[in-house]
């Protein structure tokens, strides 16, 4: 059966971002053989009944809209259903600060940078901030480095 027809959103016979995300969204509730299950459907995460069914993607759209540029579907609440009040599109800098496994705040980033600065970048800082901070030296480094929290909300 050629889904794209009861839908009717592609683009150049493939799915729009929109329906992809819709799609993406219920096999990781769903689909217990889908590589994400564990940490969506496997934790108690589903999807409203409302973007189920017949009209289930046609609400999605009219509760979020088409999915603009640069975005991806994102849970306001990670411990929350994918629902109406719950969801938003959001861009890569923002999802990656509200993920579960997200151990630096917007604060401790900025204090991590003006320690750092202030230590002239000494042999050693990077360990010591890390042990501080208790983060790995891996995740301080990136904060640091700035390939993470590298919107422009973070001054370095």
């Amino acid at each position: 059966m050629n889904h794209n027809i009861k839908h009717g959103h592609t683009q150049n016979g493939k799915n729009t971002p929109t329906y992809t995300s819709w799609i993406s969204m219920r096999n990781r509730c769903f689909n217990p053989t889908n590589n994400a299950y564990f940490k969506y459907g496997g934790r108690g995460i589903f999807v409203c009944k409302r973007w189920e069914g017949k009209h289930g993607f046609q609400n999605f759209i009219a509760d979020l809209g088409t999915r603009p540029a640069r975005t991806t579907l994102h849970r306001i609440n990670n411990d929350l259903g994918y629902n109406k009040r719950n969801c938003k599109w959001s861009s890569p800098c923002e999802q990656q600060r509200h993920t579960r496994t997200n151990v630096l705040s917007l604060a401790k980033v900025q204090e991590i940078r003006k320690k750092y600065a202030a230590s002239l970048k000494k042999y050693g800082i990077q360990t010591q901030l890390a042990k501080e901070f208790n983060v790995p030296f891996a995740t301080l480094n990136a904060a640091i480095r700035g390939r993470t929290w590298t919107c422009q909300e973070v001054a370095a």
